[in-house]
């Protein structure tokens, strides 16, 4: 198993600035890709703690209990709220958090070794989305199967209890040697399933520009094929 991936920010912006996050653990054959809400607050930060969460406390189960759900998502406001404390900011961005709060989406998963072959189990919550190559071609898709699904509307984790009102969307698929995994935010993932539907195979050209991707994206930005927004993904190639 090959693992590479991949995060820039938008154009003109910093690292620094960019609100999606990346985390995996190879050994334990766990990934997780997060998308902050720019209209929330902090964003960035909150996206790297429940990444950081899900690597650090990774789900069990395939179906969560709201009960189990709840209780981890304390364990990671709290987290939340720590990190505010320790910010060198004014009172009212101190109250902005507390009042309006953060979000991100998320996708997370874990592979699986059974007997006769892996199956990979997957976790999601907004437009974050995963695609599975099989004999060059998407085999499965999840959680966003459309274009006309992506949207500036989504569901995510949020720093504020009352508003995740939203169970995660679960899926599990059997997964065989020669097999592309490809998990990545919305623009990307927007990019990759439009070039499908119009008989490209993007899996191919993530494998050839793995090494150039930061030209690769700045390229699609200027031919208006992908959005300018802050684009990630991890690729696995089994």
């Amino acid at each position: 198993m090959r693992v590479h991936h991949f995060t820039t920010p938008k154009s003109d912006e910093s690292k620094e600035s960019n609100q999606d996050f990346i985390g995996y653990d190879i050994k334990r054959k766990i990934f997780a890709i997060a998308d902050g809400v720019t209209t929330s607050v902090f964003p960035e930060i909150w996206a790297k703690i429940i990444v950081n969460q899900f690597l650090e406390n990774t789900f069990r189960d395939k179906d969560l209990s709201n009960e189990f759900l709840k209780n981890w998502l304390f364990i990671a406001i709290e987290k939340f709220s720590e990190s505010i404390s320790k910010l060198d900011i004014d009172q009212f961005m101190r109250d902005l958090a507390v009042d309006k709060g953060a979000a991100t989406t998320f996708l997370g998963c874990q592979i699986l070794d059974q007997k006769k072959t892996k199956k990979i189990r997957i976790w999601a919550i907004g437009d974050s989305n995963i695609f599975h190559i099989n004999n060059n071609k998407i085999q499965n898709l999840f959680p966003v199967a459309k274009i006309e699904e992506f949207s500036n509307m989504t569901e995510a984790f949020s720093s504020l209890p009352e508003q995740n009102r939203s169970n995660l969307s679960v899926s599990e698929w059997e997964i065989h040697e020669g097999d592309t995994i490809v998990i990545a935010t919305d623009a990307f993932s927007k990019w990759f399933l439009w070039a499908s539907i119009n008989g490209q195979k993007p899996w191919n050209k993530i494998r050839k520009n793995l090494f150039r991707m930061e030209s690769f994206i700045k390229k699609l930005r200027f031919n208006k094929k992908i959005n300018d927004d802050d684009t990630s993904f991890i690729y696995i190639k089994f």
